[in-house]
C-alpha cells in the first residue's frame, strides 16, 4: 500500500514475520516489526497470516484483514508502530480476503472460510471489530470484493454460487444475489469451483467480474440487483480454461482490462457507456452494443506461460503495470485512443 501523506510503501505480511517498508524517494528497503511477546500475535513463521487490507481515511492507520492470524494487524505511518486491535478471537483459517473501504469508513473483510462479513470501523476510538452474518463456515465461498458506484459492496464468487452484496452501516445489510444458473463455473468443471477471480466497475456503473474457471464475465447491475453473464463464451476466443485472469483495471476511458495468470491472453470489456456504443473507437457499432451489452474479447499475446501475473497499478498517465508471480518481466498495457499495446 502507498501512503500518499509520507511516500512510503508498506507490504503487508502473508507468510513474513515482519511488515516491508519500502521509501521510493532514497531506494532504500527496510522491515518493521511487531510485539511478538504480544499474546495476540501470530506465531513466528505463520503462513497466510494477513490477505489484503485498506488505509483509513478516518486516522490515516493501515489496516490488515486476518487470514490465519486472529487479530487485525493495524500500522501506523505516523508513528510506524504495528498493533493489533483488540476483540474476540478470530479463530480459523483462511478467514477473509481482502479490504474493502465502506461509505460509512468502515473496512469489510468478505469471508472466504468464515461464517460471517468483518467489519473493521476506525470512526470511532478505539477501533472496533465485529463479525457479521450467520453463512455456513468453510467452503471458500468468495474471493474478495468490488466497491460498486452505488456505495454497496459486491463479493465475488469463487465457489459460491451467488454474488454477495453489502450495504455498508452498523450493521451492515448482507443479501445475495443470482444463482447457480448464471453464476456458475466453466463446462470443464464439475464441482462449482474457482468461478471468478477479481472485478471492477465500468462506466456504465456495472461491476464486472473476471473468469478464472467460468466460461462469461459476470455483469451485476446494481440499479436492478441482477447478475447475468454477458459476451461470448470465451472457451471460443481464449484456449486456458484453468485461472485464467486474476485482478484487473478500469482505464480512464472506461474500458476494463483482466489481468493474465495462465491465460495467453488480456481480458478487454468495454461497457457501452464507455464509448457510447462504439466498440472499436473507429466510429462503428458493434450488434452487441446496439443491444446494450459490452463488447467483450481478449487482445494481446500469446503470452506463454502458467501463473504469470497478478495484480498491478496504474500509473498517472493511465497506463497500466502487471506484477509478476512467476514470469519474469512485468506486464505493461498501454491504452490508445485507437487500439490497446502491450508489452
Amino acid at each position: 500500500f502507498f501512503l500518499e501523506q509520507t511516500g512510503i510503501i508498506y507490504g503487508i505480511p502473508c507468510h513474513a514475520d515482519s511488515i516491508l517498508r519500502i521509501d521510493p524517494s532514497s531506494d532504500s528497503i527496510s522491515t518493521i516489526a511487531w510485539d511478538h511477546e504480544d499474546p495476540r500475535a501470530p506465531p513466528r513463521g505463520m503462513p497466510w497470516k494477513w490477505h489484503g487490507g485498506n488505509i483509513s481515511p478516518a486516522d490515516g492507520c493501515l489496516y490488515c484483514i486476518p487470514q490465519f492470524a486472529e487479530y487485525v494487524l493495524k500500522i501506523d505511518p505516523k508513528t510506524e508502530k504495528a498493533t493489533f486491535l483488540d476483540s474476540e478471537p478470530l479463530v480459523g483459517r483462511n478467514k477473509w480476503y481482502g479490504g474493502l473501504l465502506g461509505r460509512d469508513g468502515a473496512i469489510y473483510g468478505i469471508q472466504q472460510n468464515a461464517t460471517g462479513v468483518l467489519r473493521i470501523d476506525p470512526t470511532v476510538t478505539p477501533p472496533t471489530v465485529s463479525v457479521h452474518g450467520n453463512f455456513p463456515e468453510g467452503g471458500h465461498k468468495w474471493h474478495g470484493g468490488v466497491a460498486g458506484a452505488d456505495g454497496c459492496i459486491y463479493g465475488i464468487p469463487a465457489h459460491a454460487d451467488t454474488v454477495l452484496k453489502i450495504v455498508p452501516g452498523n450493521p451492515p445489510i448482507l443479501s445475495t444475489l443470482g444463482n447457480a444458473q448464471v453464476v456458475c463455473t466453466g463446462q470443464h468443471r464439475r464441482d462449482g469451483k474457482y468461478k471468478y477471480l477479481g472485478g471492477a466497475v465500468g462506466h456504465d456503473k456495472k461491476v464486472y467480474f473476471f473468469p478464472s474457471d467460468a466460461d462469461y464475465v459476470l455483469q451485476v447491475d446494481p440499479e436492478t440487483d441482477t447478475a447475468r453473464q454477458v459476451g461470448p463464451n470465451l472457451r471460443t476466443i481464449e484456449a486456458i480454461h484453468h485461472n485464467k485472469w486474476q485482478n484487473g483495471f478500469t482505464a480512464p476511458d472506461g474500458t476494463i482490462y483482466g489481468i493474465p495468470l495462465k491465460s495467453g491472453s488480456i481480458l478487454r470489456i468495454r461497457p457501452l457507456a464507455a464509448n457510447d456504443g462504439d466498440s472499436d473507437g473507429d466510429g462503428a457499432t458493434t450488434a452487441t452494443a446496439t443491444e446494450g451489452d459490452p463488447d467483450i474479447t481478449t487482445i494481446g499475446g500469446p503470452y506463454p506461460g502458467l501463473n504469470k501475473w497478478e495484480g498491478g497499478v496504474m500509473s498517472e498517465n493511465g497506463d497500466m503495470y502487471c506484477m509478476p508471480l512467476n514470469h519474469s518481466m512485468v506486464l505493461r498495457m498501454r491504452p490508445t485512443k485507437w487500439s490497446e499495446h502491450a508489452s
